[in-house]
């Protein structure tokens, strides 16, 4: 009787320890924004923009959102409007009122995105966080090219007045 306390005592103190424990989908999101952060972005979670659609979709309230910061020499520069370019099924309305950001920008960004926003901050990207490592590398590279694409854009535009 006394081996019966015994292990209902160990179970009482170890289970709740064990509900701690990241499970392996937390566990794969956290080796997803380690990731990110070895290559330069910051991950938050975040309300979703205003004025982010049609109205007849929907984004969820909250998701996290995967930024690649404007560098203090980029801030000391013109940085590029702000913008939102909402995504559903797999399909990018792109910002092409300028013919500034085409379809390869776009090509290798993750399927589960849902908003691209450009502001003072930075580039954003929400996402839903489907995929593995090297998914996010892929994120940050286009993300990368992007912000280098914007910022040409900007210099030029300034270029042509002077």
């Amino acid at each position: 009787m006394s081996y019966l306390i015994i292990a209902l005592v160990v179970a009482a103190v170890i289970g709740p320890v064990m509900w701690l424990r990241p499970n392996p989908r937390e566990k794969q999101l956290l080796r997803l924004r380690e990731e990110a952060r070895k290559a330069g972005l910051h991950v938050h979670l975040r309300a979703v923009p205003p004025n982010h659609g049609d109205g007849d979709r929907v984004v969820e309230p909250a998701i996290m959102a995967y930024i690649r910061p404007w560098t203090e020499l980029e801030r000391k520069s013109t940085l590029p409007e702000k913008f939102t370019c909402p995504c559903f099924e797999g399909e990018w309305q792109l910002y092409r009122s300028r013919n500034i950001l085409q379809p390869q920008h776009v090509a290798n960004l993750p399927d589960s995105c849902r908003l691209l926003e450009v502001n003072t901050e930075g580039l954003i990207v929400y996402w839903r966080e489907r995929g593995d490592e090297a998914r996010v590398q892929a994120l940050a590279a286009s993300m990368e090219q992007m912000c280098q694409t914007l910022l040409r854009h900007v210099g030029n535009k300034y270029a042509l007045k002077a």
